[in-house]
C-alpha cells in the first residue's frame, strides 16, 4: 500500500530531481494521509447517522443467526420429550449480552470518539502510524526478489545519502608548524 500512495505522490514532485523526489515523496504522503484521516474523523458526526442504523441492524441479524442453533436443538430435544440442559440456557444469555453490548455500541456511534480534539488527534496519529507500519512491514512480504527494500528503509538511506553529500565539510588543511620551540614537558 505505501509503494502505491509513492505512486500517486510523486507526480506531485515532478519538477524536482529525481533524488529528491524520492526524499520528499514519503513526508508529503504522511502528510496526505493525516489530512484524510483528520478529514474523516472530523467528518465522523454526519456518516454516524449512516452508521448507527447499520450497526444496529447488522447486530440483529447477528443475533438471530446465532440463535438458530440453539432454537433447532431445543425444538429437537422437547419433541423427545425431555427438558433442555441448562448449558443451552448459557449460550442464549451470551447471545443476549452480545447483542446488547452492540446496541449500546450503535447508540453510542462515533460521535463519542470525535468529539474530543485530543481523542481525535490520539486516533489520527496512531491511524496513520499504523497504516504506514503495517503497509511498511508487508511490502516486501511476498520475498520474489532477494533485493527488495522496504520503502521507508529505503528512504532513510536515500535522505542520508542526499544530506551527506549536499552538506559535506570543507577539507581543512593544517598548515605545517614552524619550528616550534621544545618546551619543558616535550623536552624530557
Amino acid at each position: 500500500m505505501i509503494e502505491d500512495g509513492l505512486d500517486l505522490v510523486r507526480p506531485l514532485l515532478g519538477s524536482l530531481p529525481p533524488q529528491w523526489q524520492t526524499v520528499l515523496a514519503l513526508p508529503l504522503l504522511v502528510a496526505a494521509l493525516l489530512l484524510i484521516a483528520n478529514l474523516v474523523a472530523k467528518s465522523a458526526p454526519a456518516l454516524d447517522h449512516i452508521v448507527r442504523p447499520v450497526v444496529a441492524a447488522a447486530t440483529s441479524a447477528t443475533g438471530l443467526l446465532l440463535l438458530v442453533p440453539e432454537y433447532l436443538v431445543t425444538v429437537v430435544i422437547r419433541r423427545a420429550g425431555r427438558r433442555p440442559p441448562a448449558a443451552l440456557h448459557l449460550y442464549d444469555d451470551g447471545v443476549e449480552g452480545l447483542v446488547g453490548l452492540g446496541m449500546r455500541a450503535s447508540r453510542t456511534g462515533l460521535s463519542g470518539l470525535t468529539t474530543d480534539r485530543r481523542l481525535r488527534r490520539l486516533l489520527v496519529v496512531v491511524v496513520v502510524g499504523a497504516t504506514l507500519v503495517v503497509s511498511n512491514g508487508s511490502s516486501c512480504a511476498d520475498a520474489s526478489t532477494p533485493s527488495c527494500r522496504k520503502p521507508v528503509a529505503s528512504w532513510w538511506e536515500q535522505t542520508t545519502r542526499l544530506v551527506s553529500d549536499d552538506e559535506k565539510p570543507p577539507a581543512v588543511k593544517h598548515k605545517p608548524a614552524k619550528n616550534s620551540k621544545p618546551t619543558k614537558a616535550t623536552a624530557k
